[in-house]
């Protein structure tokens, strides 16, 4: 590229001649989406003219010139479409992302310069750096050795010219140092959104015990699995249905309106275990409470047990609504405490060394009272109702409840049954046995 007009066509054409002199010879372009764009969304005439320039020399290679033209981007539809046409880059290789076995193969590429520790897995590491790729992992290697260099700097004299061989030999690239890596690096796809994985364990829930143990059970057989979204519910249903059960693959939906999922999806083999989440009931509700106030100080006057029995109704979002205007309420009054004190003070210097202790704050019984004013139920008696007329429902359409026994037989007639269970149909059909 150039800022002067026509010199950055004409540095295409000698590129151009230059290989034909040279042939059998390669025309690399890196970036091409950067000098080929789309020429309906450009408003820079050089770019449009490169793109001309570019399809006129491609037409104008001769088809035994032995002159091959290749681009590489990771923006493939930004390029003009006439670049993609027969006769131009009419071969397209996508390069993807590295599966398991391509990735512990990058890492051995990265790591056979680095001294590895003994302890150090780098298959194990290549299954935790799902959608990696070469870039990235060769960034994980760097921040790994980097973790290690990071340990020795104490023992390392910077203004010395060489480092002394007992600490070579002693750093060594650690499986605890790919872990502090890979918890500081993402795939270079997800760098362009920010994930942030919660710390969230099931100590943060409260009450529900049957639940938390029903979904932290591992069925023996996987099953066919999916999740629901209607816009895209035949892909869905046939991504469901192709699922291997080999493939320890769990997917759950959550949702509040179980009524305008699409039946299809709550069959057998896709979405086949309803769990029904109800509202807690008082030691759940006592369970949500201390999990939303473990970190918290609580005076000693706040009897839990009872603002459970009274938020009869409320939900773990509306319990930690409570919880959190409390704890507003308590910082609020040690905030004003705190100015307060300041305001002595300024007044009264002397009086200074007296008002030194600072009193913790504590969430206190009238924080708790001043809550429950604004305290509100997000669920109503006709939506609970709602929820569990359709559980029921459910249930009974899939069998639930039904009790199903073998009819009692006599010995004599289990023993004959059990000889020849194919006896009297055999009997009944003689003149029809394909076999015979």
């Amino acid at each position: 590229m150039s800022k002067l007009a026509g010199e950055s066509e004409s540095n295409l054409r000698k590129a151009f001649e230059e290989a034909e002199k040279n042939a059998p010879s390669i025309i690399f372009i890196d970036e091409i989406d950067s000098i080929a764009p789309k020429r309906e969304k450009t408003h820079g005439e050089v770019e449009r003219r490169i793109v001309s320039q570019l399809l006129t020399l491609m037409d104008g290679l001769k088809s035994r010139a032995h002159v091959i033209v290749i681009g590489a981007t990771n923006r493939p539809n930004s390029i003009d479409p006439a670049l993609r046409r027969f006769g131009r880059f009419d071969r397209e290789i996508d390069i993807g992302v590295p599966d398991e076995v391509g990735r512990l193969e990058v890492l051995r590429i990265h790591t056979k310069n680095m001294k590895l520790s003994e302890d150090v897995d780098l298959e194990r590491i290549a299954k935790d750096t799902h959608g990696y790729v070469g870039a990235d992992l060769a960034a994980l290697c760097t921040e790994a050795a980097l973790q290690c260099i990071r340990e020795k700097m104490d023992v390392i004299d910077l203004e010395d010219e060489s480092i002394d061989a007992e600490v070579l030999n002693s750093m060594a690239v650690t499986n605890e140092h790919f872990k502090t890596a890979l918890g500081s690096s993402n795939p270079s796809a997800l760098r362009e959104t920010v994930v942030e994985v919660p710390n969230v364990s099931w100590d943060d829930i409260g009450g529900l015990e049957n639940v938390k143990r029903e979904l932290q059970e591992r069925g023996s057989s996987v099953g066919d699995a999916g999740g629901a979204a209607d816009r895209v519910l035949n892909q869905l249903l046939t991504e469901m249905d192709g699922m291997s059960a080999k493939k320890t693959v769990f997917i759950i939906g959550a949702t509040n309106r179980p009524d305008i999922i699409d039946p299809a999806l709550l069959r057998p083999g896709r979405l086949d275990q309803l769990i029904y989440i109800p509202l807690p009931d008082e030691a759940s509700r006592y369970q949500i409470f201390k999990a939303c106030l473990r970190k918290s100080p609580i005076s000693k006057d706040v009897d839990l047990w009872a603002l459970a029995k009274y938020t009869q109704g409320f939900s773990g979002a509306d319990i930690t609504e409570i919880c959190q205007r409390a704890c507003k309420y308590a910082i609020r009054e040690n905030i004003e405490k705190d100015l307060e004190r300041e305001r002595r003070q300024r007044e009264h210097p002397e009086a200074m060394e007296e008002d030194e202790g600072d009193d913790v704050a504590e969430i206190k019984a009238a924080h708790f009272e001043e809550s429950m004013k604004y305290a509100r139920r997000s669920v109503s008696d006709a939506d609970i109702r709602k929820y569990q007329a359709f559980a029921q429902t459910l249930q009974q359409s899939r069998g639930f409840g039904s009790e199903f026994r073998f009819a009692e037989r006599s010995d004599a007639t289990a023993g004959a049954a059990g000889s020849d269970p194919f006896a009297a149909s055999g009997a009944a059909g003689d003149d029809d046995d394909l076999y015979s």
